[in-house]
């Protein structure tokens, strides 16, 4: 069975003195909406779901459990909806416990169903909002990695300085090495030179 489209039901006058049912044709992507408000007393409350035949979804299963409302206090509201299949749903209003007095039921329930074109569209738009989000993520990875990049190349520069100047440095220290050996071999060669002129001069003078 297709989505049944949008219908409203409403009615501000129901006299439930047994029980009132109110059958709703509902597929997979109907939404219900539903208020409903009782004057005077409470009211029994329950809503059921029945799988079409065809749809083969199993069997019937019940959405809201049975229970007592006060909804004469303050009207009930809610909204069912990502029902399984398509198929009825039952919305149930029981006054059995009170049969001795009737009841004024005010309800109104709206369906509203998704036609396939609706459903496609909003796969679709899904679809492009994901691939807008990938599309985002992966700029943003494509940035990190450049700010990676030039940080990279940034620390390679600074290791090629520190290299650069690591070697004159180096180149520094062995020049003053090299002039620090060749100051102490002039030293030497001086002191000898001076040793060899005493001893002439000793020589020659007759000195013993």
């Amino acid at each position: 069975m297709a989505d049944p489209g949008n219908v409203s039901y409403k009615s501000s006058s129901t006299q439930v003195r047994d029980k009132f049912a109110l059958e709703l044709a509902v597929g997979p992507t109907s939404t219900v909406s539903f208020t409903f408000g009782v004057e005077g007393y409470d009211i029994g409350w329950s809503v059921d779901f029945a799988p079409d035949a065809a749809a083969g979804a199993g069997a019937p299963e019940v959405v809201v459990p049975w229970e007592r409302v006060d909804c004469h206090v303050l009207p009930c509201h809610g909204t069912i909806e990502h029902l399984p299949c398509a198929g009825t749903l039952t919305l149930s209003w029981d006054n059995s416990y009170s049969w001795h007095r009737a009841k004024l039921l005010s309800y109104s329930v709206r369906v509203v169903s998704e036609t396939s074109q609706q459903v496609a569209k909003r796969a679709a738009d899904s679809a492009m909002a994901s691939a807008v989000g990938c599309g985002r993520e992966i700029a943003r990875a494509e940035t990190r990695a450049d700010k990676a990049k030039a940080a990279l190349a940034s620390a390679d520069r600074a290791v090629a300085e520190a290299e650069a100047v690591l070697r004159e440095r180096r180149a520094a220290s062995d020049a003053l090495a090299a002039e620090e050996s060749a100051s102490r071999g002039r030293a030497g060669a001086a002191r000898q030179k001076l040793a060899l002129i005493l001893v002439r001069y000793v020589a020659e003078s007759g000195w013993t």
